[in-house]
């Protein structure tokens, strides 16, 4: 094979590789913004008190935005404190109730949370 030919080859594969990961990172980028719609860029400006709740739980594992908002209306009227308060005292009986869809939220975010706000808040 020529020297032209290979040069040729390399830089083909050179520019998939670029679009690949073009491609895959615009992915990400638009699938982080579907998630959290209301969150922009400046940070200061998205966290409000009507949204802190829904954050704060978003950031316990396996729970995706419609989990967050299904608790939250489990829980009207109740701040992320009160929840975490009532998974320590009532070993997320609450939570086993709380439904996504028709169907009650998994067993495995019920499992993070009793592990994530069992110890002691003080």
């Amino acid at each position: 094979m020529s020297r032209e030919m290979k040069k040729g080859q390399q830089l083909h594969q050179e520019h998939n590789k670029e679009h690949h990961q073009e491609h895959h990172q615009n992915n990400i980028t638009l699938s982080i913004k579907e998630k959290t719609p209301h969150v922009g860029k400046q940070k200061n400006a998205n966290i409000t008190r009507e949204h802190i709740d829904e954050i704060l739980l978003q950031q316990v594992p396996y729970v995706s935005e419609k989990s967050a908002l299904a608790i939250l209306e489990h829980f009207k009227g109740e701040t992320f404190y009160d929840i975490i308060k009532d998974v320590r005292e009532n070993d997320a009986e609450r939570l086993k109730t709380v439904k996504v869809n028709g169907r009650r939220i998994s067993k495995r975010i019920i499992n993070e949370m009793i592990k994530l706000f069992s110890h002691s808040l003080e």
